[in-house]
């Protein structure tokens, strides 16, 4: 165990506050966009595409700004989170300031969307950047923590809501997002490790790495580009399941207040699972981990398709635990030790953009034209079919040779 007053075990609990706080703004803002958009006289159809618009502008968005970050190192990953937050927090305030504008409301929730979604690549790659110093911060623990303060936020939130009005959104996030903004600011290295990241050379690479322009980027990974393929085709299916859990609960005569409990049993399972992370991977390969987790995104879909009662709806969120709450620290360990250093963060941003960006937006858009066109069932089906080929994907891409 960290001593409390080491390094790692400060860092650890400072980020964990970031991580919380993070998936508690996206809670607020995110989760509750649809109520918040209804309320000021929106249509289904036109939050589907500010929506949909926020997501593909998170790809373009985060691909430029990953890349600009790679070419030049000396710039600290803290300040690009800053300058985030900062334009999170001016939307937030535009969107107070004409509550009854709907293009501004509009174009605002597009851009927090898109900030939103950007942002988790670039936390993500601001803990490996500790990693790679030798400070052993417990990735894994923290980002359980921002799945339990997601799920407890969410259910505060919803009964405020019920309560108040949608209108409480806004001075909640924007609340959220000034901690936030502190919270990153105060992150400093610890003297011996700000010498050393001082004295690093700017790149570790060869010059031809410095250089590398997307299709010389391509070739050199492109067995990561294939995997990515298989990410992507698990995360369809991962969003068919969360985006239309409501609709699978009813199929089996379930409501919202089963929605509810359905979620927090997913939550509840993902801390133990991300929080033991660390001594999973100190005794196996984190690409053996990787395709685990790939399988038990198929059986979780399986269980998922063949669930006659909301009984099983609650098994099946059991195996988040395996499925999301694995996948996302291995995959975030291995992207981090298949790149140079001078694409790390360029990699966190692909891995971003294969699993929320293009997954997540394909996800919600098929899984809404399979419900609207067909059923249910259907779209679990599709949703199970896309999971095994994802699944196998993963299995012959993976390298097997990382630690």
């Amino acid at each position: 165990m960290k001593k409390k007053n080491s390094p790692a075990f400060q860092l650890t609990i400072k980020y964990a506050f970031l991580q919380s706080l993070f998936w508690i703004i996206y809670a607020i803002i995110g989760s509750f966009a649809n109520v918040y958009l209804l309320d000021r006289g929106f249509y289904n159809t036109e939050i589907g595409i500010i929506l949909s618009a926020g997501a593909v502008l998170s790809i373009i968005f985060q691909s430029i700004l990953a890349a600009l970050i790679d070419q030049f190192q000396k710039v600290q990953l803290k300040y690009v989170i800053f300058v985030l937050l900062l334009l999170l927090f001016l939307s937030v305030t535009n969107l107070s300031l004409h509550p009854n504008n709907k293009y501004i409301t509009g174009g605002c929730y597009i851009l927090i969307f898109t900030i939103l979604t950007a942002m988790i690549s670039f936390l993500n790659s601001f803990a490996m950047e500790y990693i790679n110093l030798g400070i052993d911060l417990n990735y894994g623990l923290a980002r359980g923590m921002g799945s339990i303060s997601f799920a407890l936020i969410a259910y505060i939130i919803g009964h405020i809501i019920e309560k108040l009005g949608s209108g409480i959104i806004l001075p909640a996030s924007m609340l959220a997002v000034a901690i936030m903004i502190g919270i990153t600011l105060s992150f400093r290295l610890p003297a011996t490790y700000e010498a050393a990241r001082q004295n690093e050379p700017a790149v570790t690479g060869t010059k031809k790495e410095k250089k590398l322009n997307f299709f010389t980027f391509f070739m050199q990974y492109r067995q990561f580009f294939l995997l990515l393929t298989g990410f992507s085709l698990l995360y369809i299916g991962h969003s068919f399941i969360n985006t239309y859990h409501i609709n699978i609960i009813q199929n089996v005569g379930g409501n919202s207040s089963n929605l509810g409990l359905s979620i927090s049993i997913a939550a509840i399972v993902e801390l133990p699972a991300m929080a033991s992370f660390a001594f999973l991977s100190s005794k196996t390969k984190c690409s053996t981990l990787i395709k685990i987790s790939a399988a038990f995104f198929a059986i979780k879909a399986l269980i998922t398709f063949v669930a006659p009662n909301i009984g099983f709806i609650y098994f099946s969120m059991v195996f988040q635990m395996g499925s999301f709450a694995l996948f996302t620290p291995s995959s975030i360990y291995y992207v981090n030790k298949i790149m140079d250093r001078s694409n790390r963060v360029k990699g966190q941003a692909l891995l971003g953009t294969a699993t929320l960006g293009i997954g997540g937006t394909l996800g919600n858009f098929i899984g809404g034209k399979l419900l609207d066109t067909f059923s249910v069932s259907v779209m679990l089906a599709v949703g199970l079919i896309l999971s095994i080929i994802g699944f196998i994907v993963t299995l012959i891409f993976t390298d097997r040779n990382v630690e």
